[in-house]
């Protein structure tokens, strides 16, 4: 192709660009019109590199060999959430208290397991069995005004024990 001044490919300049900044959230950019920091003062934001994936999953590896102390880590790191988890789910302090502490026995043993088979972030691991351990409380529980079940006789019943 034959740009601009006869000779084959493009030879012109690149144009030079202006320098546009970070577009704010304001008043003025509600309007319709976007709003520019000026030439200059751009504000460049890096992306966070979130660190705690990967420190959870070598803490989770140190559990596995035994180390009573990463243990103590995920608990300082992971033990105010899975509580709250429990104490929404079973709003008692002390069953929630046994939650966490059945959630982090419970990695303590089998932790080894996690490493090789989970591909869940360690935190979503930690709270799924904290809602596994709170769903067997919140079912063992005695309910007042919850109904028995229904007594169980029915014609099937009443064959079995005839054949019996």
């Amino acid at each position: 192709m034959v740009g601009d001044r006869g000779v084959a490919g493009n030879q012109s300049q690149p144009k030079e660009s202006l320098p546009v900044g970070l577009v704010t959230p304001g008043p003025v950019s509600t309007s319709g019109r976007a709003r520019y920091l000026p030439p200059g003062s751009t504000v460049f934001m890096a992306m966070a590199y979130d660190t705690t994936l990967v420190a959870d999953r070598h803490l989770l590896d140190r559990v596995a060999r035994g180390e009573a102390e990463a243990l103590r880590a995920l608990y300082r790191r992971h033990g105010s959430s899975i509580y709250a988890l429990a104490y929404g789910m079973l709003v008692d302090p002390g069953d929630a208290e046994e939650v966490v502490a059945e959630t982090f026995t419970h990695v303590w043993r089998a932790a080894a397991r996690f490493v090789v088979t989970t591909n869940q972030s360690v935190a979503a691991c930690l709270k799924e069995i904290a809602r596994s351990r709170a769903r067997g409380l919140l079912l063992a529980r005695d309910w007042p005004d919850r109904p028995s079940p229904p007594p169980r006789q029915g014609p099937h019943i009443t064959m079995i024990e005839e054949v019996v």
